[in-house]
């Protein structure tokens, strides 16, 4: 196996002023900030495993001890959360089949262990209750709610100016409110737009604006790549030889290489309103497989999923490495300096510039989403740290449409 070198370039750049909510690409030729930071320490280079045989056991140390250091918990309550983890996921995954469109959301309780589904209507809450789970019907406010957000997409697209201090808009159904979070010196400018909802909005502000995040034989996810616009990390691997990573990185026919060697060429994007693309591996060179890198060590992907509210997942990236987080909520619109990404997940996992497109993932291997940003001051995660990743559910079905790529799993 070739020795993989890590080199480290920063795209977009998070301002120095305030705190940037930032998209985690790194431009060519800018050094990115190595420092540590909240959530985790830059990666050395050269931490590839030796031997993929050995990839299970020294990969779930990795992410035992990840949690363990990210979410605060001794050894005993990290191994309880995985085990509880697996249930919930596994129970969540049946019912979003069973259910189909009058399946809503999901909350985790990771202190009581319970699993609270959203659904339309009293048979589906039935269905909910018989798998073990909480239900919680939602009817005519839903629609009120997500007409907010859809109004606030809207005017993202038709006058960007209008919102150019809102960070994120999303639909808080335990809250039973659209929660819009403000810049804390823009919060004046931002009361026409916000005001106009009433008590259905409810306004929190932050110092942190956001940005996106960019700066292999095994190409696994959550390594460092880079095309002569940049760089960025990989996200998960595909069948039909393609690798899936942020849309916000590349422009498509970009050839995008790793340690010396060509990868292959941006096959498709959808950016902004999504944050998806393909690269086409056409180099023989490379050996695919489920695997992500998690600084050391491997972790095996074994399928897709929404995320749950409430879980956590982990994330890993070429400047930041692997990083453990809570999933704090769903279906966000952020707003990314002008630029709006919308159905992104927020997360308090670490992420950082050049950690864009790498993958996010269950600790039962399940993919979640692609880095798309974060909120950062200097470089550096906010404490606790704020992150934004593009579910794979969306980003999976349009390469199996367009490629008939499937998600490589173990």
């Amino acid at each position: 196996m070739a020795r993989h070198r890590t080199t480290t370039t920063t795209l977009f750049r998070a301002a120095m002023v305030t705190v940037a909510a930032t998209a985690l690409a790194v431009t060519s030729g800018a050094a990115a900030n190595a420092q540590q930071v909240t959530g985790g320490t830059a990666p050395a280079g050269n931490q590839v495993a030796p031997n993929q045989d050995r990839s299970a056991e020294v990969g779930e140390a990795t992410l035992l001890a990840a949690l363990q250091r990210d979410l605060d918990l001794t050894e005993a309550q990290a191994q309880r959360l995985m085990a509880t983890q697996d249930t919930v996921v596994a129970t969540d995954a049946e019912l979003q089949e069973e259910l189909g469109e009058a399946y809503v959301e999901s909350r985790f309780d990771a202190a009581s262990g319970t699993l609270t589904v959203a659904v339309t209507d009293a048979a589906a809450a039935e269905t909910v209750t018989v798998a073990g789970a909480e239900a919680e019907v939602v009817g005519d406010r839903l629609a009120e709610l997500t007409g907010i957000t859809d109004e606030l997409d809207a005017l993202a697209e038709s006058d960007p100016a209008a919102v150019a201090g809102i960070v994120s808009w999303s639909v808080d159904l335990a809250a039973d409110q659209v929660v819009v979070t403000v810049l804390a010196d823009q919060a004046a400018e931002t009361a026409a737009v916000t005001g106009q909802f009433g008590s259905a909005v409810q306004v929190e502000t932050t110092e942190a604006a956001p940005s996106l995040t960019q700066d292999l034989p095994y190409l696994d996810g959550g390594l460092a790549y880079n095309t002569a616009a940049g760089g960025c990390s990989t996200g998960f691997n595909l069948s039909q030889g393609y690798v899936l990573t942020a849309g916000h990185c590349h422009t498509v026919g970009l050839t995008a290489s790793a340690f010396g060697q060509t990868i292959g060429p941006v096959a498709h994007r959808n950016f902004p309103g999504a944050d998806y693309a393909a690269i086409r591996v056409t180099n023989s060179y490379w050996i695919q497989g489920p695997w992500v890198w998690l600084y050391p060590g491997f972790f095996t992907i074994v399928g897709n999923a929404s995320p749950t509210s409430g879980t956590a997942v982990c994330s890993s990236g070429r400047t930041t490495g692997l990083t453990c987080g809570t999933v704090t909520g769903t279906g966000e619109s952020v707003n990314f300096g002008g630029t709006v990404v919308n159905n992104l997940i927020r997360h308090s996992a670490c992420v950082r510039q050049g950690d864009s497109g790498g993958p996010t993932f269950t600790t039962n291997g399940f993919a979640v989403g692609t880095n798309t940003g974060a909120q950062l001051i200097g470089g550096n995660c906010t404490n606790p740290p704020v992150s934004w990743s593009y579910p794979t559910t969306t980003s999976l079905a349009a390469y199996q449409s367009l490629y008939g790529a499937s998600l490589l799993t173990g």
